[in-house]
């Protein structure tokens, strides 16, 4: 359109003309182009749609073992529920030693539902007040979030 605008405004006889209609046919065509531009923006899915986030929200946030005796295993669980509107995928779950050892959902967990994720501690080796952590890493704006275990150990 705009070589076309040009190859008519450089037919013209008057020079002054030219410029004037030129300088107008730009604008004019520069205009549009954003018009056209603000039109598919808006218009668009990609541009326009609020992207969706997963969120996390667990039941609880520390499992109590209390009182166990040295070289016992405890096992507990964390209810994760999706609060969001994507599917919430759970990336990984660690514990912070090889003591204690989570095991994720494997599958996405839908908006509005909730999966269990497992979590053993082995107190061999581990007398005393114990306090781990279990990093669970997600989809969600946060990216990660730490849970807790503890238990009393004793000989």
């Amino acid at each position: 359109a705009l070589s076309t605008a040009l190859c008519t405004v450089s037919c013209k006889d008057n020079a002054a003309a030219k410029f004037d209609d030129n300088a107008a046919t730009t604008t004019a065509t520069e205009a549009q182009k954003l018009e056209t531009t603000e039109e598919y923006n808006a218009g668009s899915d990609v541009n326009n749609a609020v992207a969706g986030q997963a969120k996390m929200a667990f039941d609880k946030e520390v499992i109590e073992f209390g009182d166990i005796k040295i070289g016992d295993i405890a096992k507990g669980e964390f209810e994760i529920k999706n609060t969001g509107d994507v599917d919430l995928v759970i990336m990984s779950a660690t514990g912070s030693c090889g003591c204690t050892v989570p095991k994720k959902p494997e599958q996405p967990i839908k908006p509005g539902e909730s999966a269990k994720m497992e979590v053993s501690f082995d107190s061999t080796g581990k007398p005393g007040m114990q306090e781990k952590t279990v990093t669970v890493t997600a989809n969600t704006a946060e990216g990660t979030h730490q849970l807790k275990i503890k238990a009393n150990v004793k000989s």
